[in-house]
């Protein structure tokens, strides 16, 4: 029983520590650029949306069940916000090419899906855990960090559209 507690204890501070990291990321510094091919065969480049398009980054996985759950969350926004200018962005953490094909076939996102192989924009970002959504404004600024789809999100995505 106390092995049970403290592998809680243990799981609950890394899980708050992560938490930390996320909303570190949201105070607004430069979203680090990045070119990544994509899932459609072409390449994505953060840097062609600077002064131009906000951007939702989404970072996730196949095998995670928020990333599964938030799919249709995040293609409600894709369908709310992408006539006024939102470009949304899946980054596949490390995953191979055919698995992300897999899971686009059956959960069906509505956004261009980039693969990250090597994990290093995963790293340049901080990423914790999956799913993480970050807003990047059309100045290249992280406004909001958050692990799934919220109204502070909406909010945020509200925002840099305006801005």
């Amino acid at each position: 029983m106390q092995r049970f507690f403290r592998n809680l204890l243990t799981g609950f501070f890394f899980l708050t520590l992560s938490l930390f990291a996320v909303q570190a990321l949201a105070k607004q510094f430069a979203a680090p650029d990045f070119e990544l091919p994509t899932l459609s065969g072409g390449r994505v480049d953060l840097e062609q949306y600077k002064n131009e398009n906000p951007v939702l980054l989404v970072f996730w996985a196949t095998w995670c069940p928020g990333c599964i759950r938030e799919v249709s969350n995040i293609n409600d926004l894709v369908e709310r916000y992408e006539d006024q200018g939102l470009v949304t962005i899946g980054v596949n953490i490390g995953e191979p090419a055919g698995r992300v094909e897999r899971f686009k076939e059956k959960y069906k996102p509505d956004y261009r899906l980039a693969l990250d192989h090597e994990k290093q924009v995963s790293r340049d970002y901080m990423i914790q855990g999956v799913p993480t959504l970050l807003v990047i404004n059309k100045q290249g600024n992280i406004t909001y960090a958050s692990y799934g789809v919220n109204d502070k999100l909406k909010e945020a995505v509200e925002d840099a559209l305006k801005g």
